[in-house]
């Protein structure tokens, strides 16, 4: 089993702040997804429903250049 390496940046906001994961290929050469962490409290809300939609757009771009 193979570790891939994650790296993890702090995105401040008006609405709290956002965790942005960017996880690498097997070979290290690229990404391999991306990932968006929030605080609890904007659970079921407007702006969570924007990022999440956002990184589902973010996935379905990384997925058709990798397939």
């Amino acid at each position: 089993m193979s570790r891939k390496n994650t790296s993890t940046v702090k995105v401040k906001t008006d609405f709290g702040s956002f965790f942005i994961h960017v996880e690498s290929n097997d070979d290290m050469t690229g990404a391999s997804g991306v990932w968006i962490s929030k605080q609890q409290k904007l659970d079921d809300s407007a702006i969570d429903r924007l990022v999440t939609d956002i990184v589902e757009g973010v996935h379905q771009g990384v997925e058709a250049l990798i397939s």
